[in-house]
């Protein structure tokens, strides 16, 4: 049975895909991985960040594109201590 130029380039769609269907839940993996990095700092403001495991807080200045400590929360209520 002679194969002719059409029925290779499906067969060879057909493979494409399928290695992309198995390879998907590996990329998957790795960008939540990636994500729970992160999952700690939430953003309160403009350029403004709080670490919810040490109480951090740390501001983003966009105009000198640096960041800087800006003070912890040790306990609600309670005044920032600034460093």
């Amino acid at each position: 049975m002679k194969f002719d130029l059409y029925t290779k380039c499906i067969l060879t769609v057909i493979a494409v895909l399928l290695m992309f269907n198995l390879s998907s839940p590996l990329i998957d993996t790795a960008q939540a991985n990636n994500h729970d990095k992160f999952e700690h700092i939430k953003v309160f403001g403009p350029g403004e960040f709080f670490d919810t495991r040490t109480g951090d807080i740390w501001i983003y200045s966009l105009a000198t594109g640096s960041v800087d400590f800006y003070s912890r929360l040790v306990e609600l209520g309670q005044p920032l201590q600034k460093p």
